[in-house]
């Protein structure tokens, strides 16, 4: 308590007299949580018992809150912070394939026509989508070969859960604005039949976002190598989908199909 005590009052003070966004003070708090109290490796379920989590929380009560046309930008700046000083120090993989699944996403939302607005909130919740996977112990998150049943059902089914819960915090920030993203990061492991997780639902019960996020998650990863697998073609990948009965809408899936592929090639061949 007293670190957070005074590393807050520090932050504080040196912004005296002017007004700062929340945001930004958090982004200074993570340079200094990753530079000598190790955050990366703490699982979030204990982050409140620790100094960062008091100081972060101490900050969401003194700084300002985020309203109108700033909101995305910030939401873009802080993101590009947590995502750069926590899940990229954890797993080289997942930052490629965090800014994969936002390509291939951003390419489905503009093929079905949506518009820059609802594109974006589609593309930040593909970035966010795997945000919960800090809380993932490391020696699982780079294990060398594929995780057992058990692993699977103990570090790797909450981390939907997990970040929509970290996104949650943020929203003392941003507010309704994010709901929907926090929503698309809860459900991109649903299933379209109910056999997914964390919340069983089905068909429409399913965010859209989600069900676009689904897609490109499993479509990128299917194509990317990772140390206990050689990646699968495009096309390979996409019969591997189809062949997955319940777990994709057929009629997204099937209308994604062309525009994933040439997301693919501008991807690889970029």
């Amino acid at each position: 308590m007293a670190d957070a005590e005074r590393i807050t009052e520090k932050l504080l003070r040196e912004k005296e007299g002017h007004y700062f966004f929340a945001s930004d003070v958090i982004k200074d708090v993570y340079g200094m949580i990753h530079e000598g109290a190790g955050f990366v490796n703490e699982a979030w379920h204990g982050y409140y018992g620790t100094n960062q989590g008091l100081l972060f929380q101490k900050l969401l009560e003194k700084s300002r809150p985020l309203h109108g046309p700033e909101t995305l930008r910030k939401l873009l700046e802080l993101q590009v912070c947590l995502k750069d000083r926590s899940l990229g120090f954890k797993d080289g993989l997942i930052k490629p394939h965090n800014c994969h699944v936002e390509i291939y996403s951003n390419a489905v939302c503009r093929s079905l026509g949506y518009g820059e607005f609802k594109t974006e909130r589609v593309t930040r919740s593909g970035e966010f989508h795997d945000i919960g996977k800090i809380a993932i112990p490391d020696g699982i998150l780079n294990k060398d070969g594929p995780l057992t049943d058990d692993e699977r059902a103990r570090y790797i089914r909450p981390h939907p859960d997990t970040g929509a819960s970290m996104l949650s915090l943020l929203a003392k920030l941003f507010g309704a604005v994010l709901d929907d993203i926090i929503e698309n990061v809860r459900h991109h492991h649903e299933w379209y039949s109910g056999a997914g997780y964390p919340g069983g639902l089905r068909a429409t019960e399913i965010p859209l976002g989600a069900q676009i996020i689904s897609v490109a998650d499993v479509f990128d990863a299917l194509t990317s190598r990772r140390p206990y697998k050689e990646p699968a073609s495009p096309v390979e990948a996409l019969e591997i989908m189809a062949s997955e009965e319940g777990h994709f809408n057929p009629d997204l899936l099937e209308h994604a199909k062309k525009h994933l592929l040439n997301a693919y090639n501008t991807i690889h061949n970029n």
